[in-house]
């Protein structure tokens, strides 16, 4: 197949329908008594500073106008046609542009919906090894809108905030400050001082597929509000989350 269109078509089709048939777990089907919502439930019962629901916090304008100036022009192109070169723009006219989208946000923020037309994604299909003719060899990205990463810094700094004091310390995946270094860090200090003691040393290490893919979006929901979050909030991120569009 040489037709772009068709081939762009045809990825689409697959990138859609990658995690079908994968990942099925009937433990899904009852969420409010998933293990990982007693558990969760559980773990927040023993902290009491944790009694009240959260709800998102409406944004100033002076935290609107600093994101659009520490924006990243350099960022592909995406459903909102403004390649990097103009994407300067949005940095050069903060000054001008902070307040009205500031009203947006905060708009979305009340009515608990994310507009539609910030819910397109373009993917891009970045070649990952093997033979170049086999779709699966490609994996997605999705280039997002650009006022909606803003929107989306936003309540990533405020579950951040929410989350500092639940999270396990030894937890290192998406946090600040954290990462892979860390983590090997702690793990080669816990194993000298294992050998140090004349202990055996073991490591489980795990991947799963299209993790990302698999995740049901009603167990996220529920998960968020075991962890506090008020139904609106709730309802905010899965707002967020279903009925997106995206094209190759």
């Amino acid at each position: 197949m040489s037709d772009q269109t068709s081939v762009c078509e045809l990825l689409n089709t697959f990138y859609v329908n990658i995690a079908k048939n994968i990942g099925i777990d009937s433990s899904t089907s009852n969420c409010e008594n998933h293990p990982s919502i007693v558990k969760i439930e559980n773990q927040m019962e023993r902290l009491p500073d944790f009694n009240s629901n959260i709800n998102f916090k409406h944004v100033t304008p002076s935290t609107v106008e600093k994101l659009l100036k520490e924006s990243n022009p350099k960022k592909a192109t995406g459903c909102d046609n403004i390649p990097p070169p103009k994407k300067k723009i949005l940095k050069c006219a903060a000054s001008s542009i902070f307040r009205p989208l500031t009203t947006i946000i905060n708009k979305i923020i009340d009515t608990n919906k994310f507009p539609s037309k910030l819910k397109r994604a373009q993917v891009a299909p970045i070649f990952k090894k093997d033979d170049h003719f086999i779709m699966k060899n490609y994996r997605p990205v999705s280039i997002l809108n650009s006022t909606s990463k803003i929107f989306e810094n936003i309540l990533n700094k405020q579950l951040l905030d929410h989350f500092s004091n639940i999270f396990h310390d030894f937890l290192s995946a998406f946090r600040p400050g954290y990462g892979c270094q860390t983590t090997l860090l702690r793990l080669v200090e816990d194993w000298k001082a294992a050998l140090d003691n004349n202990k055996y040393v073991a490591a489980i290490l795990m991947d799963l597929s299209k993790a990302f893919d698999c995740l049901p979006h009603d167990l996220l929901a529920l998960k968020l509000r075991a962890y506090r979050l008020s139904g609106e909030a709730c309802s905010l991120v899965f707002n967020y989350l279903t009925e997106r569009q995206q094209m190759v």
